[in-house]
């Protein structure tokens, strides 16, 4: 085999996630994002005569490594906790109606957008939003006003390359992004090897992320729930306030249907599965490399319908950007104390703990995994979750092909029954 001194050392490794910033990165235009139905993702492919070996694609590539310190000297993760390096914690939401009734936790991403567009903080930005011609798959695009981005609302728990919403930034575009912690990672090591986009660079709103799944987890949705890809018209992973619900609709007009389930009970605990395997051995759920992370609070205080976001505000700006946007009314911001954010993201907190039983366990089978500077200390994991680790390589290994999903049904009623026995014996 060629020796791989490029972005195909990621994806022969499995380290990929899709972001499509390599493309981006590459001097010589010489990779390009295709999407791979058998991963169910976006991947990179190179023309490899033309590829210069300058390894660029990755320096910005997360399953690559992840650097502690960028070259602008912002320090990730040293001696900093669960959450990072970080100023202040908020529970917010929008004060507009519209914008958290359409939205699953409280409607601040688009709210803050929203308000540095009105404020000229920036003139573009790059969202993600579901491609309307060809379901259920997403793109980014552009938003250049402040209306282009409410077309970005709701969560989508596929994956979607960069690539095309940052091409279309030109030299002079002062732009924000909403990117996971991976895209978040990239776009930041980007910026230190471009000079067009980290001068364009005004900020990142950062999602807390527990994992994204593959484009075979909303296939396995459908699946389950008796759509099909032809037929599909509409889709929401998430949406109509807190918790949110998943939303099908089918446009054959002789046989319409419309099917709601409530988040999370539909993915009925079969996320993780879905997840590649470089989510699976993710410890930066908190989204350290943003201005402002946001996500839900698993919080029983939280009303039906009525959501609220967990803020960390992580920079001078992205505290002034929080600040502003509630002195103007565009939202609600109520600090937090620090204390106790582990427990309103139960599932990012335990994470830490959980890699390290994963990845003692993918070394049996010989996994590669990326280069992580980590100085932070976390606590030895114990049988149960060396269990867990099982299971969800278990798990995955049904997940990965549509002809195995009847065992995956199998395996998740196995364990339903196992749970119901130890509770009762208990």
């Amino acid at each position: 085999m060629v020796e791989m001194r490029n972005i195909e050392y990621v994806v022969y490794h499995n380290l990929c996630m899709g972001c499509g910033v390599c493309e981006v990165a590459c001097p010589n235009h010489s990779i390009r994002m295709t999407y791979n139905s058998a991963k169910g993702l976006p991947i990179p492919s190179v023309d490899r005569d033309s590829c210069l070996l300058c390894q660029k694609c990755l320096q910005v590539c997360f399953g690559y490594g992840v650097a502690q310190q960028e070259s602008s000297g912002r320090l990730v993760s040293e001696n900093a906790g669960l959450l990072g390096n970080h100023i202040n914690a908020y529970s917010g939401s929008t004060t507009n109606k519209s914008i958290a009734n359409s939205s699953s936790s409280g409607g601040i991403v688009t709210a803050l957008v929203q308000f540095a567009f009105e404020k000229g903080i920036i003139d573009s930005a790059v969202l993600t939003r579901l491609e309307v011609d060809r379901l259920p798959y997403a793109r980014t695009f552009l938003a250049r006003t402040s209306k282009e981005v409410s077309l970005a609302a709701g969560s989508k728990y596929c994956p979607v390359s960069f690539a095309e919403g940052l091409k279309r930034l030109g030299p002079n575009n002062r732009f924000g992004v909403v990117a996971l912690p991976c895209q978040a990672y990239a776009i930041r090591r980007l910026t230190e090897i471009n000079p067009v986009y980290k001068k364009g660079l005004v900020f990142i709103i950062g999602l807390l992320c527990g994992g994204a799944p593959t484009y075979l987890g909303t296939r396995y949705l459908l699946h389950l729930y008796g759509f099909d890809l032809e037929s599909l018209s509409r889709i929401e992973y998430r949406g109509g306030g807190w918790p949110g619900r998943l939303l099908l609709e089918r446009r054959n007009q002789e046989n319409r249907r419309r099917m709601t389930r409530s988040y999370p009970q539909y993915w009925q605990g079969v996320t993780e599965y879905f997840f590649p395997f470089r989510c699976t051995i993710c410890t930066q759920g908190f989204n350290e490399f943003s201005d402002v992370s946001c996500g839900d609070m698993w919080s029983s205080q939280q009303l039906v319908g009525m959501g609220n976001s967990l803020m960390i505000t992580r920079t001078a700006l992205g505290e002034s950007l929080v600040r502003d946007a509630k002195r103007a009314y565009r939202i609600h911001a109520t600090p937090l104390a620090k204390d106790i954010i582990g427990s309103l993201q139960p599932g990012l907190a335990k994470k830490p703990e959980k890699v390290i039983s994963r990845k003692r366990i993918s070394r049996i089978f010989q996994k590669k995994f990326p280069i992580v500077e980590q100085k932070q200390a976390f606590p030895l994991p114990g049988i149960e979750s060396y269990l867990l680790a099982i299971d969800l390589y278990v798990g995955r290994a049904l997940a990965s092909r549509g002809a195995l999903w009847i065992f995956l049904k199998m395996f998740l009623v196995s364990k339903r029954i196992i749970s119901f026995f130890r509770r009762f014996l208990k």
